[in-house]
């Protein structure tokens, strides 16, 4: 009985070390995907893991959380993809945190030619569709681009809004309905606010 005691102690023991290792680990683990996810020869492996990281682990969600924001707010350099993933991750996350850095950058186009109902779903508006995502925690900060943003920053604020589809969205579209002077967009607004 005595031995299966100490073996029982023993296997406790090590299985509390491999964790407390894991553990350790999953800083350095994060802060080396990050840079990767900044290369473009690696980020889209990186942001699969990264994804996966956020989801499974809140330290590397809130280390993400602190330092996706400034990579965002960079904007796009050559080549994009790297940029784009952070925005996607951001997105997919749902880090609030990246909201304004995200709002800075709605006005960029990052799909090519699309239609109206592929723009509507903002397919080619990476920062926006990552604010819609985002949801609740980006009302906020969109209506500071209704406010002030230009004619498409404003389109693309009204359709992350219109995405996000909450009571609290659709307030925020009904308030800016009375102060849009673009016609096509008060329509588009009632029209949303009717469904």
């Amino acid at each position: 009985m005595r031995k299966f005691v100490v073996t029982a102690v023993l296997l406790s023991c090590s299985i509390l070390m491999v964790d407390l290792a894991l553990r350790a680990q999953g800083p350095h683990q994060v802060q080396t995907l990050l840079q990767q996810l900044q290369s473009a020869r690696n980020t889209d492996q990186a942001v699969e893991k990264l994804l996966r990281l956020g989801n499974s682990d809140s330290k590397a969600r809130g280390y993400l959380a602190v330092h996706l924001p400034p990579i965002i707010d960079k904007g796009p350099q050559d080549p994009a993809p790297p940029w784009t993933n952070a925005v996607h991750l951001a997105g997919d996350l749902k880090i609030a945190e990246a909201a304004a850095a995200l709002a800075k950058w709605i006005g960029l186009n990052t799909g090519g030619t699309i239609t109206l109902a592929e723009e509507a779903r903002l397919e080619a508006n990476a920062p926006g569709r990552a604010l819609a995502q985002i949801g609740a925690p980006a009302i906020p900060t969109l209506v500071g681009v209704l406010d002030h943003g230009n004619l498409y920053e404003r389109w693309n604020a009204v359709y992350a809004l219109n995405l996000i589809g909450s009571s609290q969205a659709k307030t925020a579209l009904r308030n800016h309905l009375k102060r849009e002077s673009d016609s096509a967009m008060r329509d588009f607004i009632e029209k949303a606010l009717a469904t």
